[in-house]
């Protein structure tokens, strides 16, 4: 077998699986991360009564940016 082929090809298995085992949890983590601050400060500014900080504006409405 071509050395080459037998070294890319060892490397590209060792490349999956590392992305497998330790990509995969992180991006899962942090979306569950970015999910709970999301969410807790909604909550959090809704039982303060203050207004949200991660309410989305349309950006259509030429209003909305005039502050």
């Amino acid at each position: 077998m071509n050395p080459i082929l037998f070294m890319l090809s060892v490397f590209g298995t060792i490349a999956v699986c590392l992305c497998f085992v330790l990509l995969l949890p992180a991006v899962g983590q942090t979306l569950a991360v970015l999910f709970g601050a999301v969410y807790g400060e909604k909550g959090l500014s809704a039982a303060t009564k203050k207004p949200s900080g991660t309410d989305f504006r349309d950006p259509n409405d030429l209003s909305t940016w005039s502050e």
